[in-house]
This record gives structure tokens, sequence and C-alpha cells, in this order.
């Protein structure tokens, strides 16, 4: 680990003050929640098959890299971020400290894998903008969220490359039976549940291992009983005032059954009605 814990030392050493913000913003593009936003729009605005499997597909992803954080078991660095929470302004420094702050094990970074996977298969599957401009926008992205990772203190180098590595892995496999498929989402979402069983089991149930099965499942009952011929939002001011206020309908609903039902059964409801609600909302009469 002395060589990678070098490169976190380097990176972090040519890192300005002033950057640490932007980076801790970065970083947000490989949340789950962001990336559950970005595939839920694509979705909704093209009622397209192929990427109502990206969510399956995700989540299959997610429930891999928790099982292979808990089999490797591999810590985080101790460097902490390249820019102490101190030199941040008091009011963002709520949100740079939860930024920098990471208790699960580190290796291989979930960030890293999940906008490899969610922004490299919108980029490949999406019609607009233009080809070049989707793979340039994917690819800062996906370049953001793994320097910001190591800016932060939360991961080291190899992580971020095997996260990488293994989300175009993921998109090798997934692309191509998205593309060939008739319903590429039914079996996305049957690995969903199965890869999210698996996390659950080797994790002892932990809160995301938790979630991604029960997103996967809520997933899977809303497509295979109404998501099947699903209609699509127009992107007019309508159409988007829809969208957000659906998404926001959605997240919160599901947030507050979590919460309601507490734990250890409160992250399984919450997320199961976020899946259910994702892929079941274009089928609704709203949009139809």
């Amino acid at each position: 680990m002395t060589a990678w814990f070098t490169g976190v030392e380097a990176i972090q050493g040519a890192t300005p003050e002033w950057a640490a913000l932007p980076f801790a913003g970065a970083t947000l593009l490989g949340e789950v929640w962001i990336l559950v936003i970005a595939m839920t729009l694509a979705y909704w605005f093209t009622g397209r098959r192929d990427i109502a499997a990206l969510f399956g597909v995700s989540l299959t992803a997610l429930s891999l890299v928790l099982v292979l954080k808990a089999v490797f078991g591999l810590p985080r660095p101790a460097t902490g971020p390249a820019v102490p929470a101190e030199s941040v302004a008091s009011i963002a420094r709520p949100f740079y400290e939860r930024e920098t702050t990471a208790t699960t094990d580190g290796f291989p970074s979930g960030h890293a894998l999940g906008a490899t996977v969610t922004w490299g298969a919108l980029a490949a599957l999406l019609d607009s903008p233009s080809r070049r401009c989707r793979l340039l926008l994917a690819g800062a992205a996906i370049a953001l969220v793994g320097v910001s990772r190591v800016v932060l203190g939360v991961h080291y180098p190899v992580d971020v490359v095997a996260g990488t590595l293994l989300g175009a892995g993921v998109l090798a496999v997934a692309l191509p039976a998205c593309r060939r498929l008739d319903d590429p989402a039914t079996p996305a979402l049957v690995a969903a549940v199965l890869a999210g069983c698996l996390a659950v089991l080797v994790t002892g149930g932990s809160g995301p291992a938790a979630s991604a099965a029960g997103a996967a499942v809520g997933g899977l009952v809303a497509w295979t009983t109404v998501g099947h011929g699903p209609a699509s939002l127009t992107p007019t001011v309508r159409g988007v005032g829809t969208a957000v206020v659906a998404l926001g309908v959605v997240l919160t609903g599901g947030i507050g059954l979590g919460l309601l039902a507490g734990s250890p059964v409160g992250p399984y409801l919450g997320t199961a009605l976020v899946g259910a609600g994702v892929l079941a909302f274009p089928a609704s009469p709203i949009v139809r």
C-alpha cells in the first residue's frame, strides 16, 4: 500500500485550499441518490426499456461492490482530506465533513463504480446531445468523482481504479444485453434482487445492502405488474414540473416510510417504495 499511499499524498499535496468545496461537490456525481435521480429522469423522459434496465444494472453493481468491500476488508486512508474542515467556511462545514467521512471498508470505490456504470450507460444509451459530447461529459464526471475521492481522503487511488474498472466490466456485459433483449429490465432487476440478497447475507444486513435489496425488489414488482408499456413525459415546462413533483413524492415517501418503519425493516421498505415508484410512474394516468 506504500505506493498508493504516496499517490494520495501527491494528489492531495497538489490540491489548493480553494478547491476543497468544489471537489466535495464533484463527489456528489457518484452519490447513489444523485445517480438514482439521473436514471429516473432519463427513464421518465424517454420511456425506454433499456434505460429502465439501467436501474437494475446499477443496483446489481452496487450490491456487488458491497460484497467485495466485505470480502477484502481493506481500510481507507488515514491521511484525512487534502484541506482540513477547519479551513472551510462554517456554513459549508457540515456538508464538507459529511463528504470527508466514511466508515465502511475502502476497496473498491462504490462512488467510482456507480459513476462509471450510470454516466457511462447514459452516454451510450441516450440519443442527445451528440455521442461525442455525451462521452466527454460522462468521462469528465467519472474522472471528477475518482479524483475527488482521493482529494477528500476517503479512498486510495487503487480503490478508485478498481471501482472504475469494475464498472466498465459491468457495462461491457450489460450494454450488449440491453440492446439485444426486447425486455432487458426484467433480467436486470432479477439480477439486482439476487445480488442484493447476497450483499445482505455477506454484510449481515447493513444499511446500504438492505437499501439495494429493497429497491431491487420494489422495482421488480412494479416492472412486472405495470411497467412493461410505459409512456414518457415530454420535455416541456409542464413535463419538467410533473417530473419534479413526482420525484419529490417518490423520494420523500420512501424516506418517510423508512423512518416510520424504523430498523431493521425501514431500509427495505423505504427503498422498495422508491424502486417501485421510479419504474411504475410512467405507466400512471398522469403520464398517459
